[in-house]
């Protein structure tokens, strides 16, 4: 996917660290702060004195220590304003892009861009579908448009992109993925931005760092950028699992155990079809806590206990927590 610089970005670190899948590093202090930066941990290696590494790419193994589950560079892109660059992986609000202006690749905030679309004619009520259709293009899933509805393969499942404008400020972008039999996949995303276009990339950057990737691999079979699938046994069935990240906006939220105890009631879960999904969704504001769980977008009370039994650590302001997981039966 394309995408241009909004906002000028320059690495700080000189030295980045660069570390190979199955390297042992020494595990210190996890990041403490806003946008989804709680998912750092500061790791060292008997080479390199040190640095900032994703929480995903880490098994944690005893006493502070853990080896990396794929090879993963720290190295950040210097890009200008204006500049366009090819994006290929999002992890914790950073995307790993390619540009013309330089030899190697790396990372660059998020929030230093906006998605491009391929196609820059049409207005904005035509946007979400060819985002939709130029992301799936990206991920080798070409396929017709029919009726509003991609046809990747041209056969079912097939998949929309709807954007409903809110208020001023933000609107929901709403992915739906339609099955030949069962109920309609639907994840919505909240999408900033006074115009629809700067919401409607908005909500698609956060369809690409949150659900894409497991819904490309429990429907279509696209590899991800993830160790997946994991492999579980959920009642009698071997099952895969495709979890996305844990996205956060605002405030750090936090909550010890969260992740076993979500495994642990899905694992107890009746499978009545070969593929399930699960949302959770944590906010806390002005003292009001908000706490969702679905599976297959209806409400799950198993899920909901978990996240009510948890102690939270809440921030002062505003801060939210979501992820989406796909369960798929084998064989």
């Amino acid at each position: 996917m394309k995408y241009r610089v909004i906002k000028p970005h320059r690495s700080e670190y000189p030295e980045p660290i660069c570390l190979l899948k199955d390297e042992e590093v020494r595990i210190g202090e996890r990041y403490e702060g806003p946008e989804g930066w709680d998912e750092w941990y500061f790791c060292a290696t008997a080479v390199h004195p040190g640095g900032w590494v994703p929480g995903q790419v880490i098994e944690q193994l005893e006493r502070g220590c853990g080896k990396l589950l794929e090879d993963y560079s720290a190295r950040e892109l210097d890009v200008d304003e204006g500049e366009v660059l090819t994006g290929s992986r999002m992890l914790n609000g950073w995307l790993w892009c390619e540009s013309s202006n330089s030899s190697s690749p790396g990372w660059v905030p998020l929030a230093n861009l906006e998605l491009l679309d391929g196609d820059a004619s049409g207005d904005d009520a035509e946007l979400p579908m060819r985002l939709l259709v130029d992301l799936f293009a990206a991920h080798g899933l070409q396929g017709p448009v029919h009726r509003g509805w991609l046809l990747p393969g041209e056969r079912l499942p097939c998949v929309t992109a709807v954007w409903t404008r809110r208020d001023s400020r933000m609107g929901i972008l709403s992915i739906h993925v339609h099955f030949l039999e069962g109920p309609d996949l639907v994840e919505a995303f909240t999408g900033l931005g006074e115009t629809d276009g700067e919401g409607i990339r908005n909500g698609f950057a956060a369809f690409i760092e949150g659900g894409l990737h497991a819904v490309l691999g429990a429907i279509w079979e696209r590899a991800g950028p993830h160790p997946w699938p994991q492999q579980w046994r959920i009642g009698k069935q071997d099952c895969e699992v495709f979890a996305g990240p844990w996205q956060a906006r605002g405030g750090r939220l936090h909550a010890c155990g969260l992740d076993a105890a979500i495994r642990a009631a899905i694992e107890v879960q009746p499978l009545e079809s070969d593929l399930h999904w699960f949302r959770f969704f944590v906010a806390h504001f002005n003292g009001q806590t908000t706490l969702e769980a679905l599976k297959d977008n209806q409400p799950w009370p198993e899920g909901l206990s978990v996240l009510q039994s948890r102690k939270w650590e809440f921030p002062q302001g505003y801060g939210s927590l979501r992820r989406f997981m796909a369960v798929r039966q084998r064989g």
